[in-house]
């Protein structure tokens, strides 16, 4: 009887002790997954730029040379035909657009018809984010907006291209490091089958309606500016950092997932020597649970034997 009760008094030990290491383990991986919401939204929105990137790419290599050419030469004229820039607040919260119904600005350099115009890749800061026609409550969500009522990103003399996205939403990263571009750096637009160059030559905080006379069009110059909120999270000024034209070096395109595999390599090694070293000290104590079973059965055996010997001996 004092046997069934201690037997039972162990099992109920042991449940409990199997139920706070459950507790413990969700818990933990509760934790982890909270701590790691923003990075995995971050990766998912990496991975729906790449997807649009990647069908954009086979779009313009299906192409013919001459297609790719008229829609690009329809861009630089449309540039041409706007040597004044327009600008609004791409932050206002009003998502307010220059009207431009008269110049069919969607049907412009629209290659996909996804209104995707190309893509942006800052290596710095480790950003390649898909650029959109509009600043739209759904493109500022997920990519870069181009600002209408600017140049058209295809570069040339006497054009001012803007572009604009958000910086600390909790589902993107997108522009939230652009504030660690500094003079020198480079940043590339990959638009149809081409890429152009553009180097930081200026990095300002302005109030919002300071904006207009740095957007302007500067005869004879090429200029991409880049427009994000700052402070991070108060967000009553504007980050602009402005890149002149230079000439194409060798640059080698990079993939913004690679440091995201890379970590997650490193924390799946870390798991399974974790794993393997639980097992190996499972196992170990299983033996060890076991010799000493064994040891007490054999010293129960040999008792046992000497006892018979000695009522033998009687």
């Amino acid at each position: 009887m004092a046997q069934k009760e201690k037997g039972q008094k162990l099992m109920k030990k042991r449940n409990n002790s199997l139920g706070m290491k459950f507790l413990i383990g969700i818990l933990f991986v509760s934790g982890v997954v909270l701590v790691s919401y923003s990075t995995i939204c971050n990766i998912y929105n990496n991975l729906v730029n790449s997807r649009a990137q990647t069908r954009y790419a086979k779009t313009v290599e299906r192409n013919s040379e001459e297609k790719n050419n008229k829609i690009w030469n329809s861009a630089v004229s449309y540039n041409h035909e706007h040597t004044n820039n327009v600008i609004v607040d791409a932050f206002e919260g009003k998502h307010n657009q220059a009207n431009t119904a008269n110049y069919a600005y969607d049907e412009v350099l629209n290659p996909d018809g996804t209104g995707m115009m190309g893509y942006i890749e800052i290596p710095s800061i480790n950003v390649r984010l898909s650029v959109y026609h509009g600043i739209s409550e759904k493109t500022l969500e997920q990519g870069v907006g181009h600002l209408t009522g600017t140049s058209l990103p295809v570069g040339g003399k006497g054009t001012h291209c803007v572009l604009a996205a958000h910086r600390g939403l909790p589902s993107a990263r997108l522009f939230t490091d652009l504030d660690e571009l500094k003079k020198g750096y480079h940043f590339y637009l990959h638009v149809l089958d081409r890429t152009l160059a553009y180097k930081v030559d200026s990095v300002e905080v302005v109030l919002p309606e300071k904006m207009n006379d740095r957007l302007a069009i500067v005869s004879d110059v090429d200029i991409v500016t880049l427009v994000t909120c700052t402070p991070y999270g108060v967000n009553t000024h504007r980050l602009l950092v402005r890149g002149h034209r230079v000439p194409m070096d060798n640059h080698k395109e990079i993939n913004p997932l690679i440091k995201y595999i890379k970590y997650g390599s490193l924390l799946g090694l870390i798991a399974a020597m974790w794993v393997v070293l639980y097992v190996h000290k499972r196992k170990n104590k299983q033996n060890n649970s076991n010799f000493s079973h064994n040891s007490v059965a054999d010293r129960r055996s040999v008792a046992e034997h000497s006892n018979i010997c000695d009522g033998k001996g009687e």
